[in-house]
């Protein structure tokens, strides 16, 4: 650990030592720091403390913590639930159930469709409860030990937006409503498309849309169609027309995630 990793540990150990043994790295994003815990109850636990920066912003702590509550309010075996959360002292943190992080790159077949209809499932809960991810990439889907893929931070991170939220995210996830001159904010059509993003990347081991500008990216999402790879399969060109229907232009042309799940089953 550097002097800084030490510091942070030390913070979060301080504040939740009566309920967590902290242990590992921190992994430090943008807005949080992330590090592995085991409950002093029993079980495993991966704490998301927000940075003391954005626990000074006026309203992101609120919406942090009740972005967790209503994650704890929906029951799904592919959602990554909510173990606890809170305010301790001057930490803002949630906890979820420690999984794996999945596979990068291009993935079989079977567990694009597995991945595609389990994560459909968990986001069809969401949806029906009112509540949308938001900020959907590939490191949104982890597993289980025994090999379930799971839908982890829903709500989470799209807390944390800016004051003006205008055309905020991930630009090679971004579904074109979001992305232009009068961008929307995300609902649940875009967190399909960001799925179907996701899922062209598990097929392909590659993004649809790549550039050097995230301004550029956000224009081919918006104007150029879906990149036709070459598949190797029927099956994997079933798949893809699947993804390609999912990152349809207009949000009304993709099916919702519930559609979604029903089509995978049979395929």
């Amino acid at each position: 650990l550097d002097d800084e990793d030490l510091k942070l540990r030390l913070w979060i150990a301080d504040a939740l030592g009566d309920r967590y043994y902290v242990h590992g790295n921190p992994a430090i994003s943008h807005g949080w720091i992330m590090i592995d815990a085991a409950g002093l109850g029993g079980g495993r636990a991966t704490l998301t403390v927000l940075k003391r920066e954005q626990q000074e912003r006026p309203g992101v702590p609120e919406r942090f913590l009740e972005a967790a509550r209503r994650v704890q309010q929906v029951s799904h075996p592919a959602l990554l639930g909510i173990i606890d959360g809170g305010i301790v002292g001057d930490l803002v943190y949630v906890a979820e159930p420690q999984a794996k992080s999945a596979p990068a790159g291009a993935r079989p077949e079977t567990e694009v469709q597995a991945m595609l209809r389990d994560i459909a499932g968990a986001l069809a809960a969401c949806h029906a409860a009112g509540l949308v991810h938001g900020m959907m990439f590939t490191d949104s889907v982890c597993q289980s030990q025994e090999g379930r893929f799971l839908l982890a931070q829903a709500g989470l991170e799209w807390s944390l937006r800016p004051d003006d939220a205008a055309g905020w995210g991930r630009s090679g996830y971004m579904a074109p409503e979001l992305g232009g001159e009068a961008p929307a904010e995300p609902g649940p059509t875009a967190d399909m498309y960001a799925l179907g993003v996701i899922g062209y990347r598990w097929l392909t081991g590659r993004l649809p849309f790549d550039a050097d500008s995230d301004s550029e990216i956000r224009r081919m999402h918006r104007e150029l169609p879906v990149p036709e790879p070459e598949l190797a399969s029927d099956h994997a060109r079933r798949l893809f027309r699947v993804v390609r229907q999912l990152m349809s232009k207009k949000p009304e042309d993709r099916p919702g995630a519930a559609e979604l799940v029903r089509y995978l089953e049979m395929l």
